[in-house]
């Protein structure tokens, strides 16, 4: 009777041992919703798995999630940009999950299109630029006053009008027949112009995709690289007023030396055995231009010290539910060429208000009006037509063989016989004979944009 007692206890207590064992075991269900720790916002695609295996789930659209674990294990709440969170599993329950912002782990995090990678992976590949003091650089142009600030940007000045765009190259040439100039994004839209549509105070902050897989996302676009542009928006808090003004001049950094008339005959003799040829003798060409006794500059005539003014006011303010940017900016740019000169008004609107927890709308307006005159020549060919033995303007001594007024343009033809009935000397006339300072002050060569 004992032994059979004794066995009836072992199994009782291998039977209470199982069920214990087996409540021990049991799944738990915990489910419930994630939000932010700012205005409560729900957030999805949180990751929410079981700590020490791969079991995991992302929170639904609505923030909501539910999860299976056993009894003293731990689930973990984890999201880009926000602390990881963790649950010790006791029971089955309904909670509420509330991640914090992690302002470090943000900055180590670089968004490129369709996920994250580190920030330290793309060190060679993505250069950022944060406008502390670059609108404060008299430039015409933003991209101008990007010159030598990003690493492995090239940013050339191929055109000395004013307005005109420069060329900046990133990846090197990819095409035989298309351009190299990058994409422009600005707040998350393509451009489809230049840097000139906006003002670098405007400007908060600039950065360079330059590797195919981080510009893939804009497909054949951003082939060349793109330049990601983020401008500046309100902030809650008290209003802000500020206002730039710069302003200069500027002139040709090194002129090309011409040879006076006494130069050249000089140099005819010295090829020449010390005399001057029979040629320029008999045809008069030296011996007449001597007369005049006239050593024109024409650079003196084409160029000019050229001013040029930059103006921005602003305001911006708010509060947490509406936040409002106000911008207006001018500039005014006089090329050194006459005749050059390039004008822009523009503005910049833009608010921000959440109207409920889940929604916020956004507005933006950036009109802007450019209008530009370039010069219908090119200033090399404008000063090859100007011949240095040939005044500018007619003086007293070439007005009594050609006829023309006194202090009006010099034409190459004026002392061309065929074309002039009143001069009978030898033609020196080259080319077709017009000075180029009639095609720089007689042709109007403008362009308007305007954008909205």
């Amino acid at each position: 009777m004992k032994k059979v007692f004794l066995y009836l206890c072992l199994i009782m207590l291998c039977f209470l041992s199982g069920t214990i064992n087996a409540q021990e075991n049991e799944r738990i269900t915990i489910s419930g919703t994630i939000s932010s720790s700012e205005g409560g916002v729900l957030l999805a695609g949180v990751s929410v798995s079981i700590k020490g295996n791969k079991t995991g789930i992302a929170s639904k659209a609505d923030g909501t999630f539910t999860i299976q674990a056993y009894k003293g294990q731990t689930i973990e709440f984890t999201s880009v940009g926000f602390e990881k969170q963790e649950l010790r599993v006791n029971k089955s329950e309904n909670i509420q999950i509330i991640m914090k912002f992690s302002p470090v782990e943000s900055q180590e995090i670089v968004v490129i299109g369709y996920g994250t990678r580190k920030k330290s992976h793309l060190t060679g590949s993505v250069t950022k630029v944060v406008n502390d003091n670059l609108g404060q650089i008299p430039v015409s142009r933003a991209d101008l006053a990007l010159q030598g600030k990003l690493a492995g940007v090239n940013i050339t000045t191929t055109d000395a009008q004013a307005g005109a765009a420069p060329t900046i190259q990133i990846r090197g040439a990819t095409s035989i027949t298309a351009g190299t100039q990058p994409l422009i994004v600005i707040d998350g839209y393509p451009s489809p112009v230049d840097l000139s549509a906006i003002d670098m105070n405007d400007v908060e902050s600039i950065e360079v995709l330059k590797d195919a897989a981080s510009a893939a996302i804009y497909g054949s676009r951003g082939g060349n690289g793109v330049i990601l542009i983020t401008t500046k928006g309100g902030k809650a808090g008290t209003g802000k007023l500020s206002f730039n003004i710069s302003t200069g001049n500027k002139n040709v950094y090194r002129r090309i030396p011409f040879s006076s008339l006494q130069q050249w005959k000089q140099y005819v003799m010295n090829q020449n055995g010390g005399v001057l040829p029979a040629s320029a003798i008999a045809g008069g060409q030296i011996t007449q231009a001597e007369v005049f006794d006239a050593h024109s500059t024409p650079q003196d005539a084409i160029f000019h010290q050229a001013n040029f003014t930059n103006f921005q006011v602003s305001g911006s303010g708010g509060t947490a539910q509406f936040k409002y940017y106000l911008s207006l900016n001018g500039m005014l740019d006089d090329g050194v060429v006459i005749g050059n000169n390039h004008k822009k008004l523009g503005m910049r609107v833009g608010f921000t208000a959440k109207v409920t927890p889940k929604v916020t709308l956004d507005f933006g307006l950036t009109p802007s009006y450019e209008e530009t005159y370039y010069v219908p020549i090119q200033i090399d060919e404008a000063l090859r037509e100007m011949a240095p033995w040939m005044p500018v303007y007619q003086t007293d001594s070439t007005a009594k063989y050609t006829g023309m007024p006194v202090g009006s343009i010099v034409n190459g033809r004026d002392f061309d016989a065929a074309w002039n009935a009143n001069y009978n000397g030898p033609n020196l006339a080259s080319g077709t004979g017009n000075s180029p300072l009639l095609q720089i002050n007689g042709t109007t060569n403008k362009t308007t944009q305007i954008r909205s």
